[in-house]
């Protein structure tokens, strides 16, 4: 570290040189430091997710349906009983930190809460709550915009239920929802 005295010494031209120079030959380094561990970071992320859906797999619960249903969705958002925290962020959260055990045992809760103990290989879609908000999937998307655009929904209609699916975008409550870059965003992390 540069001290006062160090600067009445040397002047704070040939510091503010010497710093420079330094920056200079090490910005080459750091750069390339920054990317190794930006990949070791993506590394890493693959690595926990494919440990999660190994750990899903072995669980016996049939985790891809039960995903793809709408109610999970809406179950998912909703409040932790313990925690009081939000069901998805607590997901998400365990699947960052790659907990595979606590990602288990949401889908676990969510077999309990709807009434399927044990290791279940189906999954009946049951109905969202009365005033719940809706959970829309890509295709009753597409269906929406169709009937849109051959004129079955009009302006008066179509304004909230498009802003409801933007929404819905934002909270979780499309399922296979996909980014910009085509990966899936509800599944795991937003």
């Amino acid at each position: 570290m540069l001290t006062q005295a160090d600067e009445e010494n040397y002047g704070p031209e040939l510091l503010d040189m010497s710093r420079r120079a330094a920056l200079d030959a090490l910005t080459p380094e750091l750069q390339r430091l920054h990317a190794e561990n930006q990949q070791l970071r993506h590394l890493q992320q693959r690595s926990q997710r494919a440990e999660i859906e190994r750990a899903l797999d072995q669980s016996g619960i049939d985790w891809r349906q039960v995903y793809s249903d709408p109610s999970f969705a809406q179950w998912h958002s909703l409040p932790d009983d313990y925690s009081g925290g939000i069901r998805s962020q607590l997901l998400r959260n365990a699947v960052a930190n790659g907990d595979a055990h606590r990602v288990v045992q949401f889908y676990r809760g969510f077999q309990a809460a709807a009434g399927q103990h044990g290791q279940a290989r189906s999954y009946r879609s049951r109905p969202a709550a009365r005033g719940a908000k809706p959970v829309y999937t890509r295709p009753q998307i597409a269906k929406l915009y169709e009937q849109r655009r051959l004129g079955h929904i009009n302006d008066a209609r179509w304004s909230p239920i498009e802003s409801d699916i933007v929404k819905g975008a934002a909270e979780g409550r499309v399922v296979g929802a996909v980014g910009p870059d085509g990966t899936e965003i509800s599944r795991w992390a937003r």
